[in-house]
């Protein structure tokens, strides 16, 4: 008697449960490695830009509320010396 006859009525069912196994763990592979290589890349690099342009709207506008406080002081500093040089020129 052949050894594998016994053996076949297990194998069968055993081979029709593996088919869908595979095509899952191939599927699954398949969307892996199209997440890693390529589909996410592309919606991470452009919200990287959008975030990179976002940076650069925050730095310029820091850049241009530096410029009006300073003007703001030296305006304060300017109007506060003229008043004390007129105080002293009254008295004087």
């Amino acid at each position: 008697m052949n050894p594998i006859v016994p053996i076949l009525p297990f194998m069968i069912p055993l081979t029709a449960l593996l088919i869908p196994v595979i095509i899952i763990l191939t599927k699954h592979q398949r969307d892996m490695a199209e997440i890693i290589h390529g589909g996410r890349n592309n919606v991470n690099s452009e919200e990287v830009a959008q975030l990179r342009a976002e940076v650069g709207e925050l730095r310029s506008l820091i850049n241009q509320q530096s410029i009006a406080i300073d003007n703001l002081i030296s305006i304060q500093e300017k109007a506060a010396s003229a008043s004390i040089s007129e105080r002293l020129e009254v008295r004087g």
